[in-house]
């Protein structure tokens, strides 16, 4: 069995699962669409509603300007929800890649196959890059599609900028579940610690305007990379970007070094 053909089963596997998750973010940006669309017409009132809000709250959801196009995406999809999402599928994911066969005694079959280790969980790895890849596009397309409907003046090109720093923050998350299963066998204890790690950088992340310590730890935290950036307003950051890819690859090199030294439970 060749490594293409290991990542094929990985996705035939959980293919249900993931066209959820696509069908999901499609919907949830339609909902999300049709909401604004429906005020805004009484903007100005909205507005008032959103000022009135206390303050803390409103820094942690960054609602400095809610009423307008980029400022109610960012509140609604891009300051939580879909940062969440992408975190849970890159955490589900990615907990899998070095560990789900040990755990569930068939690593002796798998890797009992003709195909070497590295090229084993290569195969896994970039079946769960597609599917961050593949949840992105769906993404992208879903904000584009809506958003021209509605007649919006965002460049189409800052909805790709925003899926692809979504995308980032998954494969970080799963790079993370995959370290640390490929240096325990645990798919339990991968999932924990990477829904652990996320749960702490995301409420950094949301207090950090509120707290000067947690914002002096904003330069290091991933979630930060993924939405410091305004990507609907700016477009990619280069930066932000490169941090996320290099923390991504030392990562992945962790889970390959920590999975080929190891004796596999079968």
């Amino acid at each position: 069995m060749t490594p293409w053909l290991l990542a094929a089963k990985s996705l035939r596997d959980r293919r249900r699962t993931t066209l959820a998750w696509m069908a999901g973010v499609a919907a949830l940006v339609a909902v999300q669409l049709w909401v604004y669309r429906s005020f805004r017409a009484s903007a100005e009132e909205v507005s008032g509603v959103a000022q009135a809000m206390p303050e803390a709250l409103r820094k942690i959801f960054r609602m400095e300007d809610y009423v307008s196009e980029t400022g109610y995406l960012n509140t609604e999809l891009f300051s939580a929800t879909l940062p969440l999402i992408f975190i849970s599928i890159g955490s589900a994911w990615g907990s899998r890649i070095a560990a789900e066969d040990e755990d569930e005694g068939t690593a002796d079959i798998v890797l009992s196959l003709p195909v070497r280790r590295g090229a084993y969980l290569a195969a896994r790895a970039l079946a769960s890059l597609l599917v961050l890849a593949a949840v992105g596009a769906v993404l992208a397309v879903a904000l584009v599609v809506g958003t021209r409907l509605l007649d919006f003046s965002v460049p189409v090109s800052r909805y790709g900028a925003a899926a692809w720093h979504l995308a980032l923050l998954g494969a970080t998350f799963a790079a993370l579940g995959a370290a640390v299963g490929g240096a325990t066998g645990r798919k339990g204890a991968a999932l924990a610690a990477t829904v652990g790690s996320a749960i702490v950088a995301f409420v950094l992340y949301s207090i950090a305007p509120l707290a000067s310590w947690a914002d002096a730890l904003l330069p290091w935290n991933p979630v930060q990379w993924a939405l410091g950036s305004d990507a609907v307003n700016h477009g990619i950051d280069a930066g932000y970007s490169v941090r996320s890819l290099a923390l991504v690859a030392a990562l992945g090199w962790g889970t390959f070094a920590g999975f080929l030294r190891r004796d596999i439970r079968a």
